[in-house]
């Protein structure tokens, strides 16, 4: 035995092509200019490699002999014939001769379906293959996201047209894949120059939208006085036109003041629900009046003086109007009754409104806080988020705490959704940190835990985008915090390309929300 494994390392030495790791199983041997089935395994049905010979004389493949005994320490011969014998690793050895044939024979180029022509030996093919033109080679845009093989031949043309081929934005600078240029510099670019939204024929760059729309003189606009009822709408000027007409607005107060009469007779049976809704529309009422012109208050006392004198002459309305002065006394008494109690109650809200807000955030922290050493998380508004990283408004984002235990390592997140360092404007950048924590003193360190980064894929197929890594003892990112409340952020600055989240075929962003998973092996982690 120990003769045949030195004869068969021998004989791999010399076979170049013929070794078992040269050449894959069947569909993927060299193409025989002459095809002789004498050649061909009958076991994986393509080419010799380390070619052996059965006792019956039959010939396999060394490697396909471990792959048909499985294990046994023997089987029948797998070629149907007679006088056939079995088959163990005692009783196959080199075959030398066949070896020789091999090498000499005739094949095509394995690169024949990309064009080349060459018929070479099978001993020089690996040679030929090495230096043919017409290989297939990867795209040296790769690392921007281009996943295309090329014929060599070829890969000078390609990526003259590559999408995936830097180019710079003409308006702002910023660098692009070129099949991205396009819609950046149409619908992204915050220099670009667009046209107000609202028609007012004004042009604007991009970045400057939004502090645009909030003063356009022909942006929708509401009538001051909605919280009275008034549902006026219209551009500005539209709108400043209407706030002056004074009968249109007396007579909306005037209901509003009945409807407010109305429910202050039931005002024993009030909840607070009923109290805060009632409190807002008398503060609603309050700041009506407050902005009223001084003309508006002149029409005001004009009008109720025209109402006097019309009482004065039809003494058929006298009656109504005893019972309207009744009913507008009955009116301030319980307002001032109200306004006496409002303050109490105001307080009351505020405090248990503080409360409210406290108990909310420790419930959102409690919900939230993972102690097994997972983080899935959650961005909302992507759209938004990606735009402010754009303009450098909000560069980086950081997760939630999460925990390796109870009592273990403290940790977050930080994400760049326009890309930092290497990755900055062609990949979503994706880190881990250290954070400080309370039973840091009892933890071993440096922090040695393996770290995986996923982007998860919202889609039924689930392609999850997952990255991988050990953290760098010697690295300061890793090291007990001291002073800082966090360490340096750690991980992977090309994470994943802008052009594999914005391609429409993929679900990794929905409903303008991206989700991302953090995951530290916590079972090698000893415990306290």
């Amino acid at each position: 035995m120990a003769s045949f494994e030195s004869g068969m390392q021998s004989l791999g030495q010399k076979s170049g092509y013929f070794d078992s790791g040269n050449f894959s199983q069947e569909g993927n041997d060299p193409e025989l200019v002459s095809p002789d089935d004498k050649y061909l395994c009958p076991i994986h049905k393509g080419l010799l490699r380390d070619p052996v010979q059965t006792q019956c004389g039959h010939r396999l493949c060394r490697a396909c002999v471990d792959v048909y005994l499985d294990g046994e320490l023997s089987k029948p011969c797998p070629v149907d014939d007679e006088d056939v014998e079995p088959v163990s690793k005692e009783n196959i050895f080199p075959d030398h001769g066949i070896l020789r044939e091999l090498k000499n024979l005739q094949v095509y180029c394995t690169n024949k379906n990309n064009g080349c022509k060459e018929i070479v030996k099978f001993k020089d093919l690996a040679k030929h293959v090495a230096q043919c033109n017409f290989r297939l080679v990867p795209c040296k845009y790769g690392h921007r996201g281009c996943k295309e093989m090329i014929v060599l031949s070829l890969l000078s043309q390609h990526e003259q047209a590559c999408g995936f081929m830097p180019a710079s934005c003409k308006q702002c600078g910023l660098e692009f894949n070129s099949k991205d240029i396009e819609d950046h510099e149409k619908n992204q670019c915050p220099d670009g120059m667009i046209a107000c939204p609202y028609k007012c024929d004004t042009k604007m760059k991009r970045r400057e939208l939004e502090n645009h729309t909030g003063v356009c003189p022909m942006k929708p606009g509401e009538c001051q006085y909605k919280i009275l009822g008034c549902e006026f709408k219209g551009d500005k000027k539209a709108v400043e036109t209407h706030e002056k007409i004074f009968d249109i607005h007396f007579e909306i107060l005037v209901a509003f003041v009945c409807e407010m009469k109305m429910e202050l007779r039931n005002y024993p049976s009030f909840q607070n629900s009923d109290l805060l809704r009632l409190k807002e529309r008398i503060d609603g009422i309050e700041t009506a009046v407050k902005v009223m012109s001084k003309d508006f208050k002149m029409k005001f006392v004009t009008s109720l003086e025209r109402i006097i004198q019309l009482e004065r002459d039809v003494d058929a309305m006298k009656k109504e109007d005893n019972q309207l002065r009744q009913d507008l006394m009955e009116l301030k008494a319980s307002l001032e009754q109200y306004t006496g109690q409002q303050g109490d109650v105001t307080r009351q809200l505020n405090k248990l409104e503080i409360r409210m807000a406290e108990n909310d955030l420790r419930f959102q922290m409690i919900e939230t806080a993972n102690y097994d050493g997972n983080l899935l998380w959650k961005i909302r508004d992507f759209t938004i988020r990606r735009r402010d990283a754009l303009q450098g408004k909000t560069v980086s984002l950081y997760s939630q705490p999460f925990y390796s235990g109870r009592f273990g390592y403290k940790m977050c997140a930080r994400v760049y959704l326009n890309g930092d360092g290497i990755g900055k404007g062609t990949h979503v950048s994706l880190y881990f940190v250290v954070m400080k924590g309370e039973y840091d003193a009892l933890l071993p360190w440096p922090f040695q835990l393996k770290i995986s980064l996923v982007l998860l894929d919202q889609s039924p197929q689930k392609r999850h985008l997952k990255d991988e890594f050990l953290p760098d003892p010697s690295s300061t990112s890793f090291q007990r915090p001291q002073r800082a409340e966090m360490n340096v952020a750690s991980g992977c600055p090309l994470f994943v390309a802008h052009s594999v989240i914005d391609n429409s075929n993929n679900q990794y962003v929905k409903d303008d929300m991206l989700f991302i998973k953090v995951s530290v092996d916590c079972s090698q982690l000893p415990s306290i």
